[in-house]
């Protein structure tokens, strides 16, 4: 067993290591409240399927935390660490049903978190054409160069061009 990890019947109790990209062990179920207190050095966490269950103040005063991975979808954002996997597990029941009414609405409430997922993921749900309309994209291409998200916001503006005959696009911007 790895020793950077105190895990009691499935739940990780107190994370001892360096810090990093952490990938926490498959099998782990919970991660108990304050398991990672004040972990200056973690820069990402990789999360297993088995977890059910992110106690509050699991990740409490880890600062540097950016990135979390679930289910293959990275999710960079100073959004605590519990909504980025709230919204993981929204994006999930998406890509699997894009059809579904529910979550499709679910997902557009929470619409700004699509922008901190991969680039790869992103395009994906952008092809839905289930997120933005003329009303709210020009609002949306604003924000990502507010939040400096350039290539999202290319993406969007080249989105805009092919649905919506814009004469905006991203050709001219650089990364």
């Amino acid at each position: 067993m790895n020793q950077d990890f105190e895990i009691e019947d499935g739940r990780l109790i107190k994370y001892h290591g360096a810090g990093g990209h952490v990938i926490i062990p498959d099998g782990v179920t919970c991660i108990a409240s304050c398991a990672f207190w004040g972990c200056k050095s973690l820069l990402a966490v990789t999360f297993p399927d088995s977890v059910t269950e992110v106690q509050d103040s699991a990740f409490y005063a880890c600062k540097n935390l950016k990135k979390i991975i679930r289910y293959g979808i990275e999710i960079s954002s100073d959004y605590a660490v519990q909504d980025n996997l709230e919204y993981a597990e929204y994006l999930k029941a998406f890509l699997e049903n894009p059809d579904d009414q529910e979550i499709s609405q679910r997902m557009r409430k929470y619409l700004p978190f699509l922008f901190y997922i991969d680039t790869e993921h992103f395009k994906i749900c952008l092809e839905t054409g289930k997120f933005f309309d003329q009303k709210n994209i020009s609002f949306f291409i604003r924000y990502l160069n507010h939040k400096q998200l350039y290539e999202k916001q290319i993406l969007l503006m080249n989105y805009k061009h092919q649905h919506f005959n814009s004469d905006e696009t991203g050709e001219n911007l650089k990364l």
